[in-house]
């Protein structure tokens, strides 16, 4: 299979190289770039099928949901305000455009683009749900712990789905309050549901209770379970400098690096060999 994909990727680089102005053709070479393991180098080619493909909606919830998943939050947020002109009656789009504003800095601003979406919500409790969630993202980003709580415990008993559990829980371990609530949802999700995401949640609940040897085992099954690894290595390396083995970080960092991995700050973290909060901008 993995030659498959690698001959598809030879045939797809010749087809862009034919027939660069044709928004398939960049669409399906940054999927199977991303196919190839070689998501950075596929967002290019995402924007550029954006900018042929119009007012097609798919192309650019495939492209909004790419970005989210790979960590690419100011792509997010910079093509989800495009999206918001082309789509203003589309919740998803505010719901993407929020999460890039987010995590981007701008949690405030968050707010004001899901209030502007809630209008075209509806009866839909599902989307309620996540909107709900995303508030609690934004309250979670700025300090305000009661509201965040709030907003993903209303998310929950509309929709408790795990991808909702899975951030609370991963918001909740982060910010170091109510653990007892974190691990009670993640003890809530089923083998199939354990994205790398769950891994990160869980190893960060570790980290809360300092329990660094937990957290090391956690995140090396998540990256032995996940596709995208980048994230996963990043945060094992931060592991292994609170256990003290700075080299083991770097070379943890190094892999995050050459995976793709978005955080901005790991350049500085491989040059000091100390460990910084991520960020996405």
């Amino acid at each position: 299979f993995q030659v498959e994909k690698t001959q598809l990727l030879e045939l797809t680089t010749i087809l862009i190289q034919s027939d660069g102005d044709n928004a398939g053709a960049a669409l399906l070479h940054a999927e199977v770039l991303t196919q190839n393991n070689q998501s950075k180098e596929a967002l290019p080619f995402y924007r550029k099928s954006l900018e042929q493909s119009g007012d097609q909606f798919e192309v650019w919830t495939t492209v909004l949901a790419f970005e989210s998943a790979y960590n690419d939050y100011v792509a997010l947020y910079e093509d989800g305000q495009k999206a918001l002109s082309y789509f203003p009656n589309m919740p998803f789009v505010y719901y993407a455009a929020a999460e890039g504003a987010i995590y981007t800095g701008k949690p405030e601003e968050a707010l004001d683009i899901l209030a502007a979406g809630e209008i075209y919500l509806l009866d839909n409790q599902a989307q309620k749900a996540r909107y709900a969630m995303r508030k609690g993202e934004a309250y979670f980003q700025l300090k305000d712990y009661k509201k965040a709580i709030q907003y993903f415990e209303t998310a929950i008993s509309i929709l408790p789905e795990s991808k909702i559990r899975v951030n609370y829980a991963l918001q909740l371990a982060t910010a170091e309050i109510a653990i007892s609530v974190a691990k009670e949802q993640l003890d809530k999700i089923v083998d199939e549901d354990k994205t790398a995401k769950y891994y990160l949640a869980q190893a960060q609940l570790y980290l809360a209770q300092k329990q660094y040897s937990q957290a090391e085992k956690t995140l090396k099954l998540g990256i032995e379970k996940s596709v995208y690894k980048a994230e996963l290595l990043d945060r094992l390396g931060d592991v292994k400098i609170l256990q003290d083995d700075p080299q083991k970080a770097l070379e943890y960092w190094n892999n995050a690096k050459e995976k793709g991995s978005r955080n901005s700050r790991i350049d500085q973290k491989i040059k000091e060999q100390k460990l910084y909060a991520p960020r996405y901008y």
